[in-house]
């Protein structure tokens, strides 16, 4: 082998190792825009579970996001942008692997809260039912319905009491 194929295979390389850094940055970009056909919500499970070190969380105004790993939340992000490390995730200290260098995968769950008030929330019953008047012994044919407005305070509370028990696999909730 001679010098111009060793100089020809570094280039390649390097051109692999820059290629490769583009499309890992272009990809692992952890970011939900908050909306869904106009609709409130609450909570969205993001679609993926394996994250690379130094990927990006960006974590739109009124909105928080919470990391879950083993089934306990680990850590709350604010409205920001994030460059994940085991700095800011102090429990990816203990799964960082040497064979992976920089770029350790790890399994993990993120759920973005939304912190805005949520108004225009209707309720209603979906057929009417049926009450006695005590006084006149006729029989009433009801319906109720009405709107509220709910807002989420403590978001780690809120996903381990309320949400810990339902399937978010659709995302959308």
């Amino acid at each position: 082998m001679g010098i111009r194929d060793i100089h020809w295979r570094v280039r390649a390389m390097m051109r692999w190792k820059v290629v490769t850094a583009m499309l890992l940055l272009a990809l692992n970009r952890i970011k939900f825009d908050g909306t869904h056909n106009n609709e409130p919500w609450l909570i969205y499970k993001w679609k993926k579970e394996d994250i690379i070190l130094g990927s990006q969380l960006i974590v739109g105004p009124g909105q928080e996001a919470i990391f879950v790993k083993n089934g306990q939340a680990q850590d709350v992000f604010l409205p920001g942008t994030y460059t994940l490390s085991s700095g800011n995730l102090p429990f990816l200290g203990k799964l960082i692997k040497f064979p992976f260098g920089s770029q350790t995968p790890f399994a993990a769950e993120i759920y973005f809260i939304n912190k805005t008030e949520n108004r225009n929330m209707t309720w209603g019953t979906s057929t009417p039912f049926i009450i006695e008047d005590p006084k006149y012994n006729i029989f009433l044919s009801l319906r109720a319905f009405g709107s509220y407005v709910i807002s989420i305070s403590d978001s780690r509370v809120f996903l381990n009491k309320l949400i810990g028990s339902l399937n978010l696999d659709s995302g959308f909730n």
